[in-house]
C-alpha cells in the first residue's frame, strides 16, 4: 500500500476566490501549519473595512445617544432650577395679589395697582405652568433617548460580530496543511 493512501489529509477551502498562489509541489513534503494556497483577498479586505466602518458608525450613534442623554439630564437640571426660582417668584406674587385685593375691597390701593399685581401674579402662574410642560418635555425626550441606548448597543454587538465575520472569512484565504504530510495530489 502506498504512504499517500494511509495518510489522506483532505484540503479544506471555507471561501471562494481564485487562486492566486500555490505554494507546494506535487508529493512534496509539508509540515502542519505550512501555507498551501493563496486565495485573491481583496474582496475580503474590503469586506473588513466596510465591517470596520459599520463598526465606527454604530460607535458614533452610541456616543451621539449619549451626549443626548447627558443634555437632557443637563436640560432637566435647568428646568428644576427654573421651576424652584418661579416657584418661589410666584408664591411671592400670589401673596402680593392677595395682600392688594384686601387693600382694594379697604379702597386703599387704586383698581389700576390691583390689576397690575394681578396681572404680574397671572403671568408668573403661566411661566411656572410653562416651565413644568417643559419639563415634562425634558423627561420624556431623556426617557426616549435612554431606550434607543439599547438599540445602539445592539447595533455595536452587530457591527462587532459582522467584523469577527470578516476577519474570519479573510484568513480563509490562505490555506495551511492540516498536518505534516508528503502532499500527494495536485490541484485539479
Amino acid at each position: 500500500m502506498p504512504l499517500f493512501d494511509q495518510y489522506v489529509a483532505p484540503l479544506n477551502i471555507r471561501v471562494s476566490g481564485y487562486i492566486r498562489e500555490v505554494r507546494f509541489r506535487e508529493h512534496q513534503f509539508v509540515h502542519r501549519g505550512d501555507t498551501l494556497l493563496v486565495l485573491d483577498d481583496r474582496e475580503y479586505q474590503i469586506r473588513v473595512k466596510e465591517a470596520e466602518a459599520a463598526m465606527l458608525d454604530a460607535e458614533g450613534s452610541r456616543e451621539v445617544l449619549h451626549a443626548g442623554i447627558e443634555t437632557s439630564e443637563n436640560n432637566i437640571a435647568v428646568q428644576e432650577a427654573n421651576i424652584a426660582e418661579a416657584r418661589a417668584t410666584l408664591w411671592q406674587l400670589e401673596q402680593d395679589y392677595h395682600r392688594f385685593e384686601r387693600l382694594l375691597a379697604q379702597e386703599s390701593v387704586s383698581e389700576q395697582q390691583f390689576e397690575q399685581k394681578k396681572a404680574a401674579y397671572e403671568a408668573a402662574q403661566a411661566r411656572y405652568d410653562a416651565l413644568v410642560s417643559q419639563r415634562r418635555a425634558a423627561r420624556s425626550q431623556y426617557a426616549e433617548t435612554s431606550r434607543r441606548r439599547t438599540g445602539a448597543e445592539a447595533a455595536i454587538l452587530r457591527s462587532e460580530a459582522d467584523l469577527d465575520l470578516a476577519r474570519l472569512n479573510l484568513s480563509y484565504t490562505v490555506l495551511t496543511a492540516p498536518t505534516t504530510v508528503t502532499w500527494a495530489a495536485g490541484l485539479s
